[in-house]
């Protein structure tokens, strides 16, 4: 008896592929080059980085979407039917996402002997109503929010979607790979940092699919996560 191969990837496949692949070595090659760590000692011109690298990466992005047909409303940016949903997933996101990073911190970081994720970077946030505009707008809404959201969920995730056959394992695949890219462009905040930003990319990626693959919901959820974490360092709620 012989076993059918495997088929072999389609053109579509391998175009999808390379897209994935080109705008994962442009988004870490450009967190590698200038992180949200450095931007603190880089005065004017590291503030202007920070937002217009993820202008520069999301018009790459347009540019591959609109070679394909596709548009950002088209993977999730369009008006929400119902406009109270994105908020009220947004808002179911906001506290799985507490409870399941509160869960892993106390669990698996003893095991790993790892020590809870510092906010080093945002050290200088602390009582400074100007940084922390600057980190509140540009960075956390303008670039975090909406950017990453976009770029993560809207073009990463459904890319990965398109790439492998309709299925529940291959929806966990995807759901699982864009947060460990997610994660791992965290890393200059150290393993702790990487590894609570991978399980926010999870619960980030589930809230975009349950609330009906409509990027507002997420968009909002990661908004309020990191307007939190920044506003309890500017209170100095924090251990920095």
């Amino acid at each position: 008896m012989t076993t059918a191969s495997p088929a072999a990837p389609t053109g579509r496949q391998l175009g999808l592929g390379l897209d994935i692949l080109v705008m994962a070595l442009l988004t870490i090659g450009s967190v590698m080059v200038f992180s949200a760590s450095q931007v603190s000692a880089a005065g004017l011109l590291g503030r202007l980085i920070v937002p217009g690298r993820m202008l520069l990466l999301l018009a790459i992005a347009t540019f591959l979407l609109r070679r394909r047909g596709e548009t950002w409303p088209g993977v999730g940016l369009a008006r929400p039917r119902r406009l109270w949903k994105p908020p009220l997933w947004a808002l179911g996101g906001y506290v799985a996402s507490y409870l399941l990073v509160g869960a892993v911190v106390a669990l698996l970081f003893p095991v790993l002997h790892l020590s809870r994720p510092g906010i080093g970077p945002l050290a200088h946030v602390q009582g400074n109503l100007g940084e922390y505009l600057y980190w509140m707008l540009p960075v956390t809404w303008a670039s975090a929010a909406f950017g990453e959201e976009m770029l993560f969920r809207g073009f990463f995730f459904t890319r990965l979607l398109q790439l492998f056959p309709a299925s529940r394992l291959a929806v966990a695949g995807a759901v699982l790979l864009q947060a460990i890219l997610f994660g791992s462009l965290h890393l200059y905040l150290g393993w702790s940092g990487a590894i609570v930003a991978g399980v926010m990319g999870l619960v980030l990626a589930s809230t975009y699919l349950f609330s009906g693959r409509n990027l507002w919901a997420s968009i909002i959820l990661h908004g309020l996560i990191d307007s939190t974490t920044i506003t309890v360092v500017y209170l100095g709620l924090a251990k920095v």
